[in-house]
């Protein structure tokens, strides 16, 4: 008797960031392991690039409020418009990493025979499947959730920390980016498209400047200022200022309080999601704000530095070293990131960077 095709695990990870998508990494990874598994997910997470080593997947973009920003699959119409996109996944189950009912309900309207999810709320009256996550874990962190949730599901990954992998062909366009902007004293310039891999050893910092909130910022003066030092006493280094295209009038802004005999550091504002990820397994260090950048440099094993004054959910490693201000009473009030000195974070990554070269 001929085996039936079995129809796919809908697994909807509603967050709206980059490093959101990355902290859930091992769990997706896992999940493809096992299961044919269709994503839902919004574009701003960039689930094609972070989950980039599975061409098979396929993803369902959610067109829901992006930072404020309201999409196709809000409201009313919306709503409908979400049921629809559920269906076209034909999927037997679906997995909703997220407490909202709205998910659910739009599952249920899907005609998804089997429905699991953090069965917080409302959401719990449209799921038919296994019980969701305790009421104690309402405010969790996401990467919390995640993990006892899907153990409930009987997935748990041996390795918990997210990992992303870079082709050779990315780490070699990266290794021409990094040479074209940065290039060395004996490489000229003709020969910079056969720069190989590993050919200038000079250390890259890359900076992340940027981050979607406020408090999470670190003024472009102390950035500039831990950059003067940074240069100063490693001459032989390499600096890379990074961000989103909308986050470049901030590398802008460090740039114009940057030193007069500190040398130009690369911007990179403009490149490809999985370009920036190749740069950042190019790095040395990671440096600067709570952004989707310090978990793709863990990711990738990039040690990292993180400046930070905020009691916002935060990704942790051992390859990640935070510096908060010295008041923790100082937390999470606005220009408290500040009271940080730049000369505090460059000790750091001067220390570190000592022991690289």
């Amino acid at each position: 008797m001929a085996r039936q095709a079995q129809t796919p695990l809908l697994v909807l990870q509603p967050m709206v960031g980059i490093g959101d998508m990355v902290w859930h990494k091992p769990w997706l990874d896992e999940i493809i392991s096992r299961h044919e598994m269709v994503l839902m997910a919004k574009p701003s997470a960039q689930a094609g690039a972070v989950m980039a080593e599975h061409p098979g997947l396929s993803i369902i973009p959610l067109h829901r409020a992006e930072r404020g920003r309201r999409g196709r699959h809000d409201g009313i119409i919306g709503f409908f418009r979400m049921v629809l996109a559920m269906r076209q996944a034909k999927a037997g189950e679906i997995w909703i990493l997220h407490r909202s009912w709205r998910y659910g309900a739009a599952a249920w309207l899907a005609g998804i025979p089997r429905r699991s999810g953090y069965g917080l709320g409302k959401q719990s009256w449209f799921l038919n499947e296994r019980k969701g996550l305790p009421a104690s874990l309402k405010g969790a962190h996401p990467r919390e959730a995640v993990a006892r949730f899907t153990a409930e599901m009987g997935i748990s990954p041996r390795d918990t920390q997210p990992s992303i992998t870079v082709s050779r062909d990315e780490a070699q366009a990266a290794a021409r980016l990094i040479a074209a902007n940065i290039p060395a004293a004996n490489i000229p310039a003709a020969n910079i498209p056969d720069v190989e891999i590993g050919g200038d050893d000079r250390p890259l910092v890359i900076l992340g400047v940027g981050a979607a909130d406020a408090e999470r910022r670190w003024s472009p003066a102390r950035f500039a200022a831990m950059l003067d030092h940074l240069a100063t006493h490693h001459r032989g280094g390499r600096f890379a200022l990074c961000g989103s295209p909308a986050e470049q009038p901030i590398g802008q802004a460090v740039l114009d309080a940057l030193s007069p005999e500190t040398p130009r550091p690369m911007m990179v504002f403009d490149q490809p999601v999985r370009s920036v990820i190749a740069l950042h397994h190019q790095a040395a260090l990671y440096v600067g704000n709570d952004t989707s950048l310090i978990n793709i440099a863990v990711a990738v094993g990039t040690p990292a530095i993180r400046v930070f004054a905020s009691t916002l959910p935060v990704l942790n490693s051992p390859l990640i070293e935070t510096i908060l201000p010295d008041d923790p009473a100082r937390m999470d009030i606005p220009g408290s990131i500040d009271d940080i000195q730049a000369d505090t974070v460059a000790a750091m990554a001067s220390h570190k960077l000592d022991r690289l070269t």
